[in-house]
């Protein structure tokens, strides 16, 4: 049983409410129905391995040099909030539900982690408001509800966030280019049911690392750290991770982009002298990268994957963001098409990847312009993805050659054809609060649109069941290079008569949210145009490097 909250006892007990049995009116007795309702919800969700996350104890383990503050407010649980999970105790899958109280009465919020094929936005965001009547029977009903969701999630079904970006912690920007608060992105996790946390910070390992490296990197805070204590607290296992850019040159600041997961500290150390280092720190852009090429880097990634130190997925291999600004290099596939990366060493990192990335909400919907001359490489490689994903999904085919459809075709096709495993590009960078004005209210987030499932083999899923744990960070790495392990993407797409499209009731945006949508967008894209801005100075005019901006699209 998990450690007691002394703020949840049974119905009526003397001290539920923190104060004696006597005669109450007010605010006061409805603090105290408040209380009797979610402790009589708690003693239906126990039996079924459900613990009550103690942030107090989250707090107090928080290392005193990773860069949080102890006078800081700790902003992971809000005022009147309670958070359970089914996976608190290590022994099973995360499915985590959230509970409110205010003047108004108990908000119980969760997700259906597997709602049926055109759910409406009310069918996948549940949400029970208690108002102190028949509070038993409310209880149970709500129980209920969380108990048939829960169980379509199995007890040994782990999902994971693959690829995410941070933004800031206490108003401190982490070194990545996300918008969002740390809390907004680990608590919008929780609400997805996510288990491991495999984020993607660009070109970046914010952790202790040898002190000249610390220097060479300008790492000043030790977050890996951070989110690891944080989340450990949740039930989720944070596993450190990765986006790469991979130039053609050591003098072009774009190029594709990779995920690399190291499995411990040895891996991350080895990483981050051989590669992440050589970055060029005064870059601003934190997506560039200056100062090292595919060649070399390839090298190195090749020898830590023998090794079993690293795992690696490529990120959004077909990019296409727009037609005024497609930004084809950071796409391993795409990179081909103006002739910068040879199509035989794209298809070879591919073909050694543990995972492909198969649908990027991020991307634009728009056809890419595959029929000029550019593409005459690719286009074979575009047009066989396409007929093997219609040949293995009858129904009306898929012809649309935008970025996400050609990008699950060839997922599929390489998952098919050579064992790769296919994950969900999810890319989020303006993750927003799921309270607004103290309500719950969520919908419309790249997070929920999908999600990578780790699917153990035999032997991996026996060890576990043996040990009676989730596996940790470093079996989940070396079991994916090991091929003992595999990403399965679960993307909630439908065809919309020519290519997929995520369903509408996940892209539906409650008006509720929309003011914090054009917030964070507002400031990623303002964070990004001062970058760019900076680098464009010092780096490519004053720093006489004009050739490698020009020669580099996007």
């Amino acid at each position: 049983m998990p450690p007691e909250n002394k703020e949840l006892r049974k119905p009526g007990e003397a001290g539920a409410t923190g104060m004696p049995k006597t005669a109450l009116n007010g605010a006061t007795l409805r603090r105290k129905e408040n209380m009797d309702f979610l402790t009589a919800l708690y003693q239906h969700l126990i039996p079924f391995g459900f613990g009550l996350v103690m942030e107090r104890d989250i707090e107090k383990k928080i290392p005193g040099d990773c860069g949080w503050e102890k006078r800081w407010n700790f902003p992971l649980i809000v005022g009147g909030e309670f958070v359970f999970n089914r996976g608190l105790a290590g022994r099973a899958s995360n499915f985590f539900v959230f509970a409110k109280q205010d003047s108004d009465g108990v908000q119980v919020f969760f997700t259906d982690p597997s709602p049926p094929p055109g759910a409406r936005w009310d069918q996948i965001y549940r949400k029970f408001v208690f108002t102190g009547q028949d509070l038993e029977g409310m209880a149970a009903r709500v129980a209920k509800a969380i108990l048939e969701c829960a169980a379509k999630k199995p007890l040994d079904e782990y999902r994971a966030v693959t690829h995410h970006h941070w933004g800031y912690v206490a108003g401190i920007q982490m070194q990545d280019d996300g918008a969002s608060r740390f809390q907004d992105s680990v608590r919008m996790m929780q609400l997805c049911h996510i288990d491991f946390d495999m984020s993607t910070p660009h070109n970046a390992m914010e952790t202790l690392l040898p002190r000249h490296l610390m220097l060479k990197m300008r790492i000043g805070h030790d977050w890996l750290r951070f989110l690891k204590v944080v989340e450990a607290g949740l039930g989720i296992v944070k596993v450190s991770g990765t986006e790469l850019t991979m130039p053609l040159t050591e003098r072009v600041p774009n190029g594709q982009h990779v995920c690399v997961w190291p499995a411990n500290r040895e891996a991350r150390e080895i990483f981050a002298e051989e590669i992440l280092a050589k970055r060029d720190p005064n870059s601003d852009m934190r997506s560039y990268f200056l100062g090292m090429g595919f060649g070399a880097m390839r090298k190195v990634l090749d020898t830590l994957q023998r090794m079993k130190l690293v795992a690696v997925g490529i990120a959004h291999p077909f990019n296409y963001n727009s037609k005024s600004l497609p930004i084809y290099d950071v796409g391993l596939m795409t990179a081909t098409v103006h002739g910068g990366l040879p199509l035989r060493d794209a298809e070879d990192l591919a073909m050694h990847a543990q995972a492909i990335g198969c649908f990027n909400p991020t991307l634009s919907g728009d056809a890419m312009p595959t029929k000029g001359e550019d593409w005459n490489a690719l286009r074979p490689t575009i047009a066989e993805a396409l007929a093997y994903y219609n040949a293995l999904h009858k129904g009306e085919p898929v012809t649309r050659q935008d970025a996400n459809t050609v990008m699950m075709a060839y997922a599929a096709m390489m998952h098919g054809k050579y064992r790769i495993g296919e994950m969900y590009d999810g890319d989020d960078h303006v993750t927003r609060p799921i309270l607004v004005g103290g309500k719950y209210v969520s919908g419309g987030e790249i997070m929920n649109m999908g999600y990578t499932k780790i699917v153990l083999g035999e032997e991996a899923a026996a060890a576990i069941k043996a040990a009676d744990r989730k596996p940790t960070a470093e079996e989940i790495v070396r079991w994916l290079v090991e091929k003992k392990a595999g990403m399965e993407a679960v993307v909630r797409t439908c065809n919309d008569g020519s290519g997929l499209v995520i369903e509408s009731g996940y892209r539906y945006l409650p008006p509720e949210q929309r003011e914090n949508a054009r917030v964070l967008e507002l400031l990623k894209n303002s964070n990004y145009v001062d970058a760019i801005a900076d680098d464009v100075l010092k780096d490519f005019l004053l720093g006489g490097q004009w050739d490698a901006l020009t020669h580099s699209t996007g």
